[in-house]
C-alpha cells in the first residue's frame, strides 16, 4: 500500500468540517495472526456518521472492524536479444509477481486504525509492506496520518507507484536508486485549509527491508512535498481511468549506513510531476543520488541519477472497446555510478537508454488487463575499464497479464 496515495485521497474521504457531524471513512485495524500475508490496496468503505465528543464525555465504543483479503498474479514473457557475453538474456515465461495483501481497519472515536501487509510469493516468500497506521480528520479538509513498520520510504514517484497499477509492464529504471521499503517510521499531512499540499517524513533503519535491527545505529531521512492544483481524490496510479488530476512533488533523501572507520552518505534529490487529462496521462520525473565516503574508505565519491518522461493515451474507441486501449511511450536514462568504469558489457551499473513502447488492453481497468512492451536500449556507456566495445544487442519484448482482486 502506498501511503502517498492514502494521504492524499484522505481529504476527498470527509475531512471537510471535521469540527461539526462528520461521515468519516470506514477505519483498519489490527491483523491478529502473523500467519497473514500481505496488503496493498488502500480501500474504505463509509462508516455511520461519528460525533466529535467533548473531553468530559466517556470513551467512545470502538467501530466494527473490517477486513480485506486480496492480491495479484502477473504471468509474464519475455523475449531479449542474445549476446555471447552478457548473463540474463534467457527467453522464456516467468511469474514476474504473485502477490498476497491484507488490510484490516477499525475506529476508535475519531480516530482510524488499520494494519496493511504485502507479501511476494515469487520465487521466495518474502514481506514487503508490513505496518501499523492511525490517521484523524482536521479542520480546513485537512488530515494527519502516522505509520510505524515496514513501509515505502517517501522518494520517487517511480518507487511508490503500485507494481499493479502502471500503464507500462514495467517501472521506469531510477526507481532502483531510491530507498524503497524500509523499517521505520513515517507521518504525514494533509494541510488544514490548503488540501492540495500534502507532506511527508520519516526515519528509518536505512539498511533496507526484512532486516532483523539497525545494526550500524545509523538513520535514513526522507521527506516528500506534493503539490495538487486540482484531482486530490485521484489515487497514486498510471493511466488516465481515475479522472484528471495534476501533482508536483520534491524529495529529499539522506542515509548513512556502514560500520569503523568506513561510513557512507548517501543523499538523494528528486522531482517529479504527473497528470491525467482528458484521456492522456504522463509524467516527469529525475532522481540524483551522490554517495560520499568517510576517510577511512578507499571508494571514491560518485553520482548515480536517472530520468524519464513518459505518456499514454486511452484511445476514444466507441462501445466495447471505450477505455479500454491504451497506447504509451516512455523515454529514460540511467547513470548509477558516474565515476567507476564498468568491467564489461552487462555490468550492473552500465549506463543505459531505453526508448520504450507499450500497448495495453484494459478488460477491467487495472484489475484485468493485458500488456504489451517493445524496448530499444542504447548503452551511453560503450566502453569498459579496458577501452573495449561494451555494446551488445539486448533489445526487449515484454508480454504480460494481471489479474488482481480483493474481497468487498
Amino acid at each position: 500500500m502506498i501511503i502517498g496515495a492514502a494521504l492524499t485521497v484522505a481529504a476527498e474521504r470527509g475531512c471537510a468540517g471535521a469540527s461539526r457531524r462528520t461521515n468519516l471513512p470506514a477505519v483498519r485495524t489490527l491483523i491478529l495472526s502473523s500467519l497473514l500475508v500481505p496488503a496493498l490496496s488502500w480501500s474504505a468503505a463509509t462508516a455511520d456518521d461519528v460525533a466529535v465528543t467533548d473531553a468530559a464525555a466517556p470513551a467512545p465504543e470502538p467501530g466494527a472492524p473490517t477486513f480485506r483479503l486480496g492480491g495479484y498474479v502477473q504471468p509474464q514473457a519475455r523475449l531479449r536479444q542474445d549476446d555471447a557475453v552478457a548473463q540474463f538474456d534467457e527467453d522464456g515465461f516467468r511469474f514476474r509477481r504473485a502477490r498476497l495483501t491484507l488490510a484490516a481497519h477499525r475506529a476508535f472515536g475519531q480516530v482510524e486504525y488499520e494494519v496493511e501487509v504485502e507479501s511476494e510469493l515469487t520465487p521466495d516468500f518474502q514481506l514487503l509492506d508490513a505496518y501499523l497506521a492511525a490517521s484523524a480528520c482536521l479542520a480546513g479538509d485537512g488530515r494527519w496520518r502516522v505509520a510505524m513498520g515496514q513501509l515505502k520510504a517517501p522518494v520517487s514517484r517511480q518507487t511508490l507507484l503500485s507494481d499493479s497499477r502502471l500503464s507500462f509492464v514495467a517501472k521506469a529504471e531510477l526507481q532502483g536508486l531510491a530507498p524503497d521499503r524500509q523499517l521505520g517510521a513515517l507521518g504525514g499531512l494533509t494541510v488544514p485549509y490548503l488540501p492540495q499540499v500534502t507532506l511527508q517524513a520519516g526515519v528509518f533503519n536505512g539498511e533496507g527491508r526484512n532486516q532483523v535491527q539497525n545494526v550500524d545505529q545509523r538513520f535514513l531521512y526522507a521527506g516528500r512535498l506534493e503539490v495538487r492544483p486540482f484531482g486530490r481524490g485521484v489515487p497514486l496510479t498510471e493511466s488516465a481511468h481515475d479522472g484528471d488530476y495534476l501533482a508536483v512533488a520534491m524529495s529529499a533523501a539522506r542515509n548513512r549506513t556502514g560500520t569503523g572507520v568506513s561510513v557512507e552518505t548517501a543523499l538523494t534529490l528528486g522531482g517529479d510531476v504527473a497528470f491525467a487529462w482528458r484521456g492522456v496521462s504522463g509524467s516527469l520525473e529525475y532522481l540524483q543520488v551522490d554517495h560520499t565516503f568517510s576517510m577511512g574508505s578507499v571508494l571514491p565519491a560518485y553520482r548515480g541519477n536517472g530520468f524519464v518522461a513518459q505518456a499514454a493515451y486511452l484511445l476514444p474507441l466507441p462501445g466495447f472497446a471505450a477505455d479500454r486501449l491504451e497506447v504509451g511511450a516512455r523515454f529514460e536514462e540511467i547513470d548509477r555510478n558516474d565515476t567507476i568504469p564498468i568491467v564489461g558489457k552487462g555490468d550492473a551499473n552500465q549506463s543505459l537508454r531505453y526508448y520504450t513502447a507499450a500497448l495495453t488492453w484494459y478488460q477491467a481497468r487495472h484489475d484485468l488487463k493485458l500488456q504489451l512492451q517493445l524496448s530499444h536500449i542504447v548503452e551511453v556507456e560503450d566502453l569498459d575499464q579496458n577501452l573495449r566495445d561494451a555494446t551488445y544487442a539486448n533489445d526487449t519484448v515484454l508480454l504480460q497479464a494481471q489479474y488482481r482482486m480483493e474481497s468487498r
